[in-house]
């Protein structure tokens, strides 16, 4: 898989002069970097460095795993050694345009990718991981053009085409999707993160028997990821299997205790029955976890389905004080405020609501304030 092609930065630039421990380090770093063992790898590069100061590669791999290790500072060293040994390496500007995406910088990376495709424009790698980083900055069709000019140089990559899949579903092209992951597993039958698109893919346009057999897939391929049992959780919701929802939520939890989403999750389903008090627990746990506009949305809505109208302005206020931009929560929190006899802040917000061109906002402008 990518994740760990990428990894594999080949060797090159060998010297019939160099020593067979250094050959021998090369090697061992280069198998401890595809084995992620990133620190063992950093040992290896550093030997090979000691013997070879001018061993462009050795400071790109070990740049690349300082990278990994989040030692930024020893890895843009590395990064910059490797470039001034040899500006014209491709391998050197394709780990410094991962270097750079890992910091959140698609940017920076698009750039060094763009600077390694002009030097060679036959390596599938560039163009995929530019693709990656075109995906993340919502360059969708930028994105699917680089998958297929990886496609095009190397047509047994599985990744490239679940990237493709990926992109699909961003845009809710969720049949194009599927056909992607399809052509993804054709390759690789192992490929958990197809199962993983496809399933979701097959969730948004209601296939959910097959959706959840291909979480099974992943989870059996997975099993201590909680995302599967999550979104599988989610899918028995839909079909009402509450008691595997349930399930599922609580072990997608049980991995991982701060998962906010199965915490959400598991209150939509806990408020779609009608068991309120529950429900509030199980947003408020999300909400402690990480601050999300929707969940704490969610929250009030199942507050003032309990009556209990204060907390629910509290969350409305909240949602306002975060993003004050839409209608609708002006609207919900005044219709609250009609509830508790408060109808002068009721009206101010109604009249914020029109402001902000919520339509029906004036029907009860008209009611409460005329």
């Amino acid at each position: 898989m990518k994740t760990i092609l990428f990894c594999l930065i080949v060797s090159f630039f060998f010297s019939c002069s160099d020593a067979l421990t250094t050959e021998e380090n090369m090697a061992q770093g280069d198998d401890k970097l595809a084995l992620k063992d990133y620190t063992g790898a950093v040992e290896n590069y550093s030997l090979v460095i000691q013997t070879s100061p001018n061993r462009t590669e050795a400071y790109a791999q070990r740049g690349f795993a300082y990278c990994k290790l989040k030692n930024y500072d020893a890895a843009i060293i590395d990064l910059d050694k490797a470039l001034a040994l040899d500006p014209k390496s491709y391998r050197v500007f394709n780990v410094r345009g991962i270097y750079f995406a890992t910091l959140g910088e698609p940017e920076r990376a698009l750039r060094n990718y763009n600077i390694g495709i002009e030097l060679a424009p036959d390596q599938a790698i560039l163009y995929y991981n530019r693709g990656i980083s075109n995906s993340h900055l919502s360059n969708y069709e930028a994105a699917l053009a680089d998958f297929d000019a990886s496609i095009d140089l190397d047509s047994t990559d599985a990744d490239s085409y679940y990237r493709k899949g990926e992109v699909y579903y961003e845009l809710n092209a969720f049949a194009m999707a599927i056909g992607e992951y399809n052509r993804s597993l054709e390759i690789d039958p192992e490929h958990y993160n197809s199962f993983l698109g496809r399933a979701d893919s097959k969730e948004e346009i209601q296939e959910y028997d097959e959706a959840i057999e291909d979480y099974n897939h992943y989870i059996d391929l997975r099993p201590e990821s909680p995302i599967g049992y999550n979104n599988r959780g989610y899918t028995f919701g839909a079909l009402k299997n509450y008691e595997a929802a349930f399930q599922d939520f609580d072990k997608a939890l049980e991995l991982v205790p701060e998962y906010a989403f199965a915490y959400a999750n598991k209150g939509d389903l806990e408020a779609d029955l009608k068991l309120y008090q529950k429900a509030i627990n199980s947003y408020e746990k999300s909400l402690a976890i990480e601050e999300d506009v929707t969940t704490r949305s969610s929250l009030a809505v199942v507050y003032e389905l309990a009556q209990d109208y204060e907390a629910a302005i509290e969350n409305y206020t909240q949602i306002i004080a975060i993003d004050s931009t839409y209608g609708s929560d002006f609207l919900a929190r005044g219709l609250l405020y009609i509830k508790t006899k408060e109808k002068q802040k009721a009206c101010l917000d109604f009249e914020m609501a029109l402001e902000l061109e919520e339509e029906e906002a004036l029907s009860s402008f008209k009611k409460y304030c005329k």
